[in-house]
């Protein structure tokens, strides 16, 4: 049901500059989405850190005579995405991905001798595949600057404020983190006590059967490594047995709920950021180079069972077009 893509970026093209020196393009690489790959948008995610980054108070820490009180209001949060090389020398080499989260607001303090003042911060955010799960990285920054609305008398209030600014930044990548952590599943509505009483149910001793179908029967794979694909549904390691959260409802799709219920852990085998979004490749084909995962397995019994609505959660087509990355320099 699903063929698998891949991403070229192509070298060796003569352009010419209007304006100055002809540029080369040089270099050429292929990132391989796989068979089985979800897309997730910059924006999803975005909501997640833009909804953490929120109005607060704190006390300015001068000297032990004089420490006012100020409360922090954000008036504009916006974030934008980016693609770039990690070493534009090394053609071939690995992509890097993120966005870049600027923040803007006031600062009122509760003091006739200090003005109230306007900040400004900034932090650049990578975001790679570790342990099978996309995280998050400070990359740049963080960066904050803040300026007086007037001469404004005192600087350490400045300075804590920076601080706050700085922290807010900073968390902004656990609050992501987390939420990899705990929405990267996918929840079957079976109520649950255990993961070994999920690894166990009737759901996912079918899922397991079918994947061994498919790997075995249907694409000849090796007896040995169709096995590993059924135990990896049948593994208590690979399910959790908790509520569906808020949040993972508004990341996947999901239904939240308030009772604990069965949910198949997923873990991608390669990340390929995009402009505008990122890839977590499930399953990248039958090569005996493909890790084993839960994931992986999940895939092959959606296809051996035919279930095109589930696969089209599970693995996102993708796009139309050809998305190109370029490294030039001027001749």
């Amino acid at each position: 049901m699903h063929d698998g893509g891949q991403q070229t970026y192509y070298a060796g093209l003569a352009l010419l500059n209007v304006n100055g020196p002809p540029t080369s393009v040089r270099g050429m690489f292929e990132r391989v989405h796989g068979e089985c790959a979800l897309w997730v948008g910059w924006s999803e995610l975005l909501d997640v850190v833009l909804a953490g980054i929120k109005n607060s108070s704190g006390e300015a820490d001068c000297n032990e005579f004089f420490c006012p009180d100020y409360d922090t209001k954000f008036t504009d949060r916006v974030a934008r995405s980016y693609l770039r090389q990690s070493n534009p020398s090394q053609i071939g080499g690995p992509g890097r991905g993120g966005f870049g989260l600027h923040i803007r607001g006031n600062v009122e303090f509760d003091s006739p001798v200090i003005d109230d003042l306007t900040f400004y911060g900034r932090a650049l955010y990578d975001v790679t595949l570790q342990e099978g799960l996309p995280y998050f990285s400070v990359s740049g920054g963080p960066w904050s600057d803040t300026w007086n609305s007037s001469s404004g008398p005192a600087k350490c209030p400045h300075t804590d404020v920076q601080n706050s600014v700085k922290t807010k930044l900073n968390e902004a990548t656990g609050q992501l983190n987390t939420a990899m952590r705990e929405c990267a599943a996918v929840p079957i509505n079976l109520p649950c006590d255990t993961a070994e009483a999920c690894a166990m149910s009737f759901p996912a001793v079918a899922l397991a059967s079918a994947a061994f179908n498919e790997a075995f029967t249907v694409r000849g794979l090796p007896e040995n490594r169709a096995e590993r694909f059924r135990d990896a549904l049948t593994s208590p390691s690979n399910w959790t047995c908790a509520p569906v959260a808020a949040n993972c409802a508004a990341l996947t799709g999901a239904e939240a709920t308030q009772d604990p219920v069965c949910q198949l852990n997923l873990r991608a085998t390669d990340l390929v950021p995009m402009p505008d979004a990122f890839s977590l490749v499930w399953y990248a084909g039958d090569s005996s180079r493909s890790q084993v995962t839960a994931a992986a397995a999940l895939y092959l019994a959606l296809q051996n069972q035919q279930q095109a609505a589930q696969l089209e959660r599970l693995c996102t087509p993708l796009p139309a077009t050809t998305l190109r990355s370029f490294v030039r320099r001027a001749k």
